[in-house]
């Protein structure tokens, strides 16, 4: 998988909503997505809003 594939992402799903619902295969949910545990809010399907602290103590 290429970083270009996760910024395709946001090409392929034209809405937040249709990016939530979607099926993602095992590597775009995995390495595209950040993990939810983390709380990063979703702007689109390949921006996250970093602008606040993690709430997770998982450093990983």
């Amino acid at each position: 998988m290429k970083f270009e594939d996760c910024n395709n992402l946001s090409k392929k799903y034209k809405n937040l909503k249709q990016y939530k619902i979607a099926k993602l295969t095992p590597i775009e949910a995995g390495y595209c997505r950040a993990p939810s545990e983390c709380g990063y809010l979703d702007v689109n399907a390949s921006y996250y809003d970093l602008s606040f602290q993690p709430i997770s103590s998982n450093k990983d």
